[in-house]
């Protein structure tokens, strides 16, 4: 499966415009017939939190497809994006400069393509940061730390490092999780920011615990796989159809969540396995139902 989107003369007044498409598994070719249309434009003003005119990063999706342009406002704060197909899109600003790490993106709104005057405002966002420790040796140790919120599938990965810091956050309940290329993972307790709040000296220790492997069989050349202890996402990743992969996870009950997408929409398969320190769990998608 796949969107393909029709692109003009980026300087010229066609609109991008896509057609989702399914190529099922053998098939030689398909014909396709794209259409590119003459588009409209949105006008609009970025302000910071002092509500000045400030350069932002603008995005616009188009509601029905899912279709994207980007633009950027200058230091004056205005903007032209397009071209747009007709109909609904949302728009979202953010920083388009660096230095104010607690400045966030502002809330999406929702125009119809041609409008003009919408104003968009930064926010005030959050940041995390720490360190990550060896529970064996009580010394900081190099890992991937991963940032997720609850009640979102959102999640953000840190550089491998002994220390981690994530900005710009949204306000709201997040989950820390790491994990080390020896097997030691971690997973912090909630952690809840507000508005313009720092937190620098948090602590996550990981120590070695089990693994589970998780094998996709289903009817799609991919799928996502996501791994989850609670509502803390350790692992977000896609897997192919026929392949293994095997992610280091704590000891006790794991949530498994396999990801397909067909014509009628997005499907989920959850499994919940337990994981003995030290040991391998075995979980297989077959695309209809899961097993072990």
């Amino acid at each position: 499966m796949a969107r393909w989107t029709t692109l003009g003369n980026p300087d010229g007044p066609q609109a991008p415009c896509s057609e989702l498409v399914r190529v099922h598994r053998g098939a030689a070719a398909r014909e396709l017939h794209l259409t590119a249309r003459d588009g409209l434009f949105l006008t609009r003003t970025v302000l910071d939190l002092e509500g000045q005119p400030c350069e932002a990063f603008v995005e616009s999706i188009r509601t029905e497809s899912g279709d994207r342009v980007r633009s950027r406002a200058k230091s004056d704060g205005l903007l032209r994006i397009g071209p747009l197909a007709p109909g609904e899109h949302e728009i979202s600003a953010r920083a388009a400069f660096i230095g104010d790490e607690l400045l966030i993106s502002s809330a999406l709104v929702r125009a119809n393509a041609g409008s003009s005057g919408v104003v968009r405002t930064l926010r005030s966002g959050a940041a995390l940061g720490g360190r990550i420790v060896d529970s064996a040796t009580g010394s900081p140790t190099q890992a991937v730390a991963t940032l997720s919120r609850l009640g979102s599938a959102w999640s953000e990965r840190a550089v491998a490092n002994s220390s981690f810091e994530l900005t710009r956050l949204e306000p709201g309940t997040y989950f820390t999780s790491a994990t080390s290329a020896g097997g030691l993972v971690g997973v912090s307790p909630p952690i809840t920011v507000v508005g313009g709040q720092r937190l620098e000296d948090l602590e996550l220790v990981i120590q070695l615990r089990g693994q589970v492997r998780v094998h996709y069989d289903g009817l799609w050349a991919e799928a996502g796989t996501r791994i989850l202890r609670d509502a803390a996402t350790l692992a977000d990743e896609p897997r192919e159809e026929g392949l293994s992969g095997v992610w280091c996870v704590p000891a006790g009950i794991n949530q498994v969540v396999c990801t397909e997408q067909d014509d009628s929409g997005v499907h989920e398969l959850r499994q919940e396995v337990r994981v003995e320190s030290g040991a391998v769990a075995v979980i297989r998608f077959d695309g209809d139902r899961h097993r072990r």
